[in-house]
């Protein structure tokens, strides 16, 4: 058998013909082997490698921060955003009135 130039075989009888799909047919057979034993071992190593994630058996929790919407992941922050500076900020302006009402309660009385 010898190659044309284009590197495809040439047959000259049906003998080489067959011979040399005998042998496609086996390095077939064990790359679909090889295959299957990778597929498996990245399988097993993902397996191993899956640490804790969000799903629970409930599923993932309802809210916009996992969204596929930019915007409403973008507002869903800058809610808790909100939120937050609100929550620290009340007390600070509560205190800050209490001092202020106590410094002029004192100016005022002679």
């Amino acid at each position: 058998m010898s190659a044309m130039p284009n590197n495809q075989p040439a047959f000259r009888n049906m003998n080489e013909l067959t011979a040399y799909l005998s042998e496609m047919e086996q390095r077939l057979a064990a790359l679909e082997g090889e295959n299957k034993a990778l597929k498996k071992a990245l399988g097993q190593a993902r397996q191993q490698a899956s640490g804790p994630t969000f799903r629970t058996e409930r599923g993932l929790p309802k809210t916009g921060l996992i969204n596929d919407s930019f915007w409403i992941r973008a507002f869903t922050v800058w809610g808790h955003y909100f939120v937050a500076q609100l929550l620290i900020s009340i007390p600070m302006v509560i205190c800050y009135l209490i001092f202020m009402f106590s410094i002029f309660g004192n100016m005022q009385t002679p």
